[in-house]
């Protein structure tokens, strides 16, 4: 087994934030990325070619949409014996260890189950109505409440010989005897929890970003469906009523990373 933790995305058109969301991964733990870049026509390409060189990611041209669930069962079916664990995120999403310095030593806990099923907190705008400079978690600081029912939902880190197939982009199927927990070690069925608990480990997800790259980002459409979010998605997704300066520990260390023109050892 090459990776003790890797990661599994479809990607299109996130070159401004790449190298802030690879970085950041790396720093805590992430050791490798299967990712699919679903026809991006920015300079994704120009940002990612250093990475796919170097060996830290493993990356598919994939034109066809939708692609999500067949890009998870793609890297399920042909990486299992190359990661213990593969967590299924979003490129505007970003795991957060709590507890730890890093995501591996949350995990080792995690290890007798079939995936660890991880809440995530939604993000606002913080305000900004067009894409301000610097990083987006430095931006983006305000969130919704944890007990709001959207910060219900989960992503899943799952160990690929144990999961069977991805039975939405939140959580999968898993072989007989084998589930998914939540961080309390609670068996978790579907997308969703009985309530956010992210006392160990959470995923922030940027989910409006700005007003400006929401509008972009609804007119693109979702990577699992042909369907179009509507505005309205927008304005009831855009909370913005919590302070959360949870991400600050990070910033020093990942403006350093991002300083060098190449991938940081």
């Amino acid at each position: 087994m090459n990776h003790y933790l890797s990661i599994c995305a479809v990607m299109k058109n996130e070159g401004p934030y790449l190298r802030e969301w690879l970085e950041f991964h790396r720093m805590i733990g992430i050791e490798h990325f299967y990712l699919y870049d679903n026809n991006s026509t920015d300079n994704t390409a120009a940002v990612i070619a250093p990475y796919v060189r170097d060996g830290i990611v493993t990356l598919q041209y994939r034109p066809e949409h939708p692609l999500q669930l067949k890009a998870y069962m793609h890297c399920l079916s042909t990486c299992r014996d190359q990661s213990f664990w593969i967590a299924f995120i979003d490129l505007d999403e970003f795991i957060v260890p709590v507890s730890a310095p890093g995501i591996p030593e949350i995990l080792k806990e995690f290890e007798p189950y079939g995936g660890l099923a991880v809440n995530w907190l939604m993000y606002g705008n913080s305000g900004h109505e067009t894409q301000p400079p610097g990083l987006q978690i430095e931006n983006f600081i305000h969130r919704a409440e944890a007990s709001w029912k959207s910060n219900r939902h989960v992503k899943s880190i799952v160990n690929p010989r144990r999961a069977k197939s991805p039975l939405n982009p939140h959580c999968f199927r898993y072989i007989e005897g084998c589930t998914a927990v939540d961080e309390n070690h609670h068996p978790v069925a579907g997308p969703l929890t009985a309530a956010n608990s992210t006392r160990k480990i959470r995923i922030n997800h940027y989910f409006t970003r700005s007003t400006e790259e929401s509008r972009r980002k609804m007119e693109r459409g979702n990577p699992d469906s042909n369907y179009k979010r509507p505005w309205e998605d927008f304005v009831r997704l855009n909370r913005n009523d919590v302070l959360d300066t949870t991400m600050d520990r990070f910033i020093p260390e990942l403006k350093r990373r991002l300083q060098s023109d190449a991938p940081v050892a």
